[in-house]
């Protein structure tokens, strides 16, 4: 049998410490530890490198030193050697053998503690003490709940909120990624070949957070034992790598006023709307993929430097903003190189160029591979070799051109996307282009998105371009499992392609045998102009490639405005009610989506459709609210509902804050013809007498006012909870009825109330159906207006009082509030 190599050496020598760390009990963990040692030894007979030799000299003594340790320890203690099935944390044998923190023994004085307690509360957040590591049930998510979000409010710089786009979880911003690729893109590191974590500090504000976390890593890298298994929470100790948190909580331990405390976060990260973002590249494979193909004549690379400052141009040699192209890759003594070439007549070379002024020009790995390569020549002015990893440091972008012939299989569709008419707020996909992708088979596709050139505009007020910003603005490609239907939100896409400043981006799918999916393009800051676009699509099996599939065949827009005499707010404003609202006649029962969109992007709005007889929301409980579109959300808020009965509906267009005013549009669209009209704003039309607030000072279920009329009289009364926080809740106002009656006590006959005489809840308000009164027929006993709740809630008077108000086409007066027991 051939003697292993070095690298074989190497990751038997991990396998090995990995070993030792999952021990169960003292002889496993000490025979671990012990083949390590022999494995390092039998490793610094094969490798040259006197750095290797230190790093492995050092790693031997140190596993040398541990298997000492382990033969200290008693028998008698083996138990305590067990894996401790209940914790998150590393195995008590593994922590047995790291050195020992010293822990202050003397006792605190009650001041003490308290000042120790006093710093638990720091920025709005409680961080106890620590007390001891968390158990595995605390990152279990039971079935039916939510993953875990962290509420505190995290403050960003002016430069880091240009470019964030909101929060995401890891399998957002990584996992989809990597699940939707293609399977001969995923490469592993070669066995025993180091994982490297290079980190910088980008728009990272403390570069001490940046440099701490470089400090760490290098430390385990070096050889050092892993020191987040005791200090990140939930851990893996077989990866010796933190776990991800199936709840998305986790766990710190950190040490800062004065002791250590426990910190609770949530997985999400800060995502990205410009090229910087939180991923991860794997170099070894990126670079194996890419030098297959290169050496094959299947792919041109370029690269693109960012922005850089005339000291950084003048210290790295390097060009801001700037593109290069890669003319040779070879590999050499470990080093992955690219021959890079500056386009430039009189160009610049990179500075660190001289360290590779030793390598020979023909590669060789393409030699061997009998492939064909550039041949023997000297560098022309403006080449330079470069590695690998100092390309990652120094270029923002590469860009890869594929060799069409890869596919046997390909479909275009060429589309114009007029941005002047068609675009709606951040968020919103309902003007986009999108397009339906079917297959057959499972199979691999590759989408790639070509925005068209165009000529310059021959006057700087041509449609409003200049020669400026005629390049300027982002395109991506989003896709959608969903059966190929048009999508309304970037929310209901899964995958997302990069936004890139170029005219092609590229998207790469594994798509599942006989599936369809949505396609949509999607841009930033482009020009308010009409631009062309091709779509292709490539793959080795067969594929359709046409416009996305109509979920709805009827659609109704309506334009709309929150003005100063529709103050708006959401339900927990006393002026709900005077949000724009519209009625909705359904003629079948129908699919229903509805859309709102405002002019304002910073507006937070919302939709809600209730089902109504009324002229408007001026009575509404919670059982006739049908649906809405959840959460205030800004600049766009969907809606959209299953099988709605057919009948007349009202749709409310809110906006969060009360007093915040611009222009809308509503998008009502249904599988079956409907109508929709603006209605008027409550008491339109009529005189509005307030009556004097109810139940604010007055211990009484049930309140009687008198009405006095002069002529022939039509109203209704309505009635609203007098709040304007959200702070109240929903529930915790009494249920209410009004109405008008005729006489008291015996002889009273009810004229008109609220629902079938029934109390209802009163938070969104109450309103009685339109009576028309003769003042002659009824006396001498009279009219009066009551209002009655049921029972008694623990709020405070002043937060239930409710106020009531008579709707009327003719004057009108109302007497005071008195108590009435009938």
């Amino acid at each position: 049998m051939a003697s292993p190599t070095f690298s074989q050496l190497q990751g038997q020598i991990a396998i090995a410490e990995v070993n030792a760390e999952q021990a169960q009990t003292r002889e496993e963990a000490l025979k671990a530890t012990l083949d390590a040692a022999e494995l390092c030894l039998r490793a610094l007979k094969l490798t040259p490198d006197n750095g290797y030799k230190k790093q492995i000299e050092h790693k031997c003594h140190t596993l040398l030193d541990h298997a000492e340790q382990i033969k200290k320890l008693e028998s008698a203690a083996a138990d305590e050697f067990q894996l401790d099935k209940r914790s998150s944390g590393p195995s008590r044998l593994a922590a047995k053998l790291r050195p020992k923190e010293p822990r202050s023994s003397r006792q605190l004085t009650n001041r003490e503690k308290i000042i120790l307690l006093e710093g638990s509360k720091l920025h709005g957040t409680v961080f106890p003490p620590w007390q001891s590591p968390p158990e595995a049930s605390e990152f279990e998510l039971p079935e039916g709940q939510l993953k875990f979000v962290d509420t505190f409010d995290f403050q960003f710089s002016d430069l880091q909120l240009e470019v964030f786009s909101g929060w995401q979880r890891p399998n957002e911003i990584i996992s989809r990624k990597r699940a939707k690729s293609s399977k001969k893109d995923k490469y592993e590191e070669p066995t025993g070949t180091a994982i490297i974590i290079d980190l910088v500090q980008d728009i990272t504000t403390d570069c001490s957070v940046v440099a701490s976390l470089c400090a760490g890593t290098a430390r385990r890298e070096r050889g050092y034992p892993e020191i987040l298994s005791s200090i990140v929470y939930p851990y893996d100790d077989r990866s010796m790598q933190p776990a991800l948190s199936p709840n998305g909580k986790h766990v710190l331990k950190l040490h800062f006023n004065g002791c250590d405390r426990k910190v609770i976060i949530d997985d999400r990260l800060p995502s990205s709307n410009s090229p910087r973002s939180f991923d991860e590249i794997n170099r070894a494979a990126l670079w194996l993929k890419i030098s297959q193909a290169f050496l094959r004549g299947n792919v041109l690379v370029t690269m693109g430097t960012g922005k850089l400052t005339e000291m950084e141009e003048e210290s790295m040699g390097l060009a801001g903003e700037h593109d290069y192209a890669i003319l040779d890759m070879k590999e050499d003594r470990g080093q992955r190189l690219m021959l890079v070439k500056n386009p430039w007549s009189k160009a610049t070379v990179w500075k660190g160029s001289s360290a590779y002024a030793h390598l020979v020009e023909t590669p060789k790995s393409a030699e061997e591979a009998g492939l064909c390569a550039s041949k023997p020549q000297r560098l022309t002015p403006g080449t330079f070799w470069m590695d690998l990893n100092d390309i990652f440091q120094s270029f923002e972008s590469m860009y890869l051109n594929w060799n069409p012939a890869l596919f046997s299989f390909r479909q275009d569709v060429h589309f114009s996307w007029d941005l002047a008419t068609s675009s709606g707020p951040s968020g919103s996909l309902r003007s986009n282009p999108q397009y339906q992708i079917r297959v057959g088979s499972s199979c691999v596709v590759w989408l790639l998105l070509s925005r068209h050139f165009r000529s310059q505009p021959k006057s700087l007020g041509d449609r409003g371009l200049s020669l400026a910003n005629i390049n300027h603005g982002f395109i991506s490609l989003y896709a959608s499992e969903n059966g190929g239907a048009r999508v309304f939100k970037s929310d209901e896409t899964f995958v997302r392609g990069p936004y890139v400043d170029s005219p092609n981006t590229l998207l790469k799918l594994e798509l599942s045998a006989m599936s369809t999916y949505n396609i949509t393009v999607s841009e930033q800051a482009l020009p308010r102009s009409r631009f062309n676009f091709t779509l292709s699509a490539f793959s080795n099996e067969q594929l359709i490639l046409e416009r996305a599939r109509e979920k709805y065949t009827h659609r109704v827009l309506q334009r709309g405005a929150w003005t100063l005499s529709s103050p708006g707010g959401n339900t927990s404003s006393s002026m709900y009610q005077s949000n724009p609202s519209f009625r909705f006649q359904l003629e079948g029962r129908s699919d229903v989506a509805l859309s709102l969109e405002a002019e304002d992007e910073h507006i937070c709005i919302h939709v809600k459709l209730v089902w109504s007889q009324q002229r408007s929301v001026t009575s509404l409980t919670t059982r006739d609210i049908l649906g809405d579109s959840g959460e205030y959300t800004k600049g766009l808020a969907l809606a959209e509902l299953k099988k709605v009965e057919p009948g007349t509906y009202v749709v409310v267009c809110s906006t969060f804050d009360q007093g915040q005013a611009g222009r809308f549009r509503l998008y009502v669209e249904t599988t079956c013809p409907c109508k929709v009209d603006e209605l008027p704003p409550p008491g339109a039309g009529r005189l509005v007498t307030k009556l004097e607030t109810a139940f604010s000072t007055v211990d009484s279920n049930r309140l009687v006012a008198p009405l006095f009329l002069s002529r022939l009289t039509r109203l209704r009364v309505t009635a609203r909870a007098l709040r304007d926080t959200a702070a109240t809740a929903k529930s915790a106002f009494s249920p209410l009825k009004i109405g008008v009656e005729h006489g008291q006590g015996a002889s009273r006959s009810v004229i008109a109330v609220t629902g079938n005489d029934e109390f209802l809840d009163s938070y969104l308000g109450l309103e009685t159906h339109d009576v028309d009164l003769q003042p002659r027929i009824y006396q001498p006993q009279g009219f009066w207006v009551f209002v009655e709740k049921l029972g008694h809630t623990s709020m405070d008077p002043d937060d239930e009082s409710i106020s009531i108000e008579v709707l009327s086409d003719a004057p009108i007066q109302v007497g005071q509030w008195s108590t009435s027991n009938n």
